[in-house]
């Protein structure tokens, strides 16, 4: 597992810093999957914050609804590897427009077995570029402002034809969430029209293409 002592060995090989200390935990993972904190770095005098996100996979997973079967394991685990391959091969093309954490590094390896691959991603922390605001209730201006930032980030990463140069690190279909991946939440569904029109749905949604 990603242990203190190993995260911080990390931290110093990336940046060839003095000295390196864990300020504060941020908030765990979905379903015990690790931690996201804030560290700092003392580099020839001066410090830096960085947030580091540490993967860790439980050895028996948990989930609030249930859906903690290997099928719900395997989609955390590949959307971490489309997560750190992300920021580490496209995220510096983004529009800049949309402010996001720049990417020191990552390093992943398994713990084991295979299955529990665990990984650490070495991100800026964004309170820096004075985004230190948590905000629990949006009014409708606000509201607007993460509507247009999340319409900037798509529509900077659409594309009509995947088929030619779609990378193969990334997810196929826009995210992991589509009716392929959500099995075991359809099949529990009660019976209703929303569930017999799935299947015709999902192939609308997976076949849209941009105008």
């Amino acid at each position: 597992m990603n242990t203190q002592s190993e995260i911080i060995e990390y931290i110093q090989e990336q940046f060839s810093c003095s000295k390196v200390i864990k300020l504060e935990k941020i908030q765990t993972l979905w379903s015990g999957y690790g931690e996201i904190s804030r560290y700092q770095i003392m580099m020839r005098g001066s410090t830096q914050n960085i947030i580091v996100k540490s993967i860790v996979p439980p050895k028996v997973a948990t989930h609030p609804r249930g859906w903690h079967g290997d099928v719900s394991h395997q989609r955390k685990i590949k959307s971490y590897q489309v997560e750190a391959n992300w920021y580490q091969g496209y995220a510096s093309k983004l529009n800049k427009a949309s402010q996001i954490p720049h990417c020191f590094g990552v390093k992943s390896y398994a713990i084991d077995h295979p299955r529990y691959e665990s990984s650490i991603i070495l991100l800026s922390d964004l309170d820096a570029y004075g985004f230190s605001v948590r905000k629990q209730h949006l009014s409708v201006d606000e509201s607007k402002v993460c509507i247009k930032w999340l319409a900037i980030f798509h529509a900077s990463n659409l594309q009509d034809d995947h088929l030619a140069s779609w990378p193969k690190d990334l997810w196929t279909i826009g995210s992991y969430w589509f009716l392929a991946t959500r099995q075991n939440e359809y099949h529990a569904m009660q019976e209703s029209d929303v569930k017999s029109a799935a299947h015709k749905l999902d192939d609308k949604l997976n076949h849209c293409r941009v105008n």
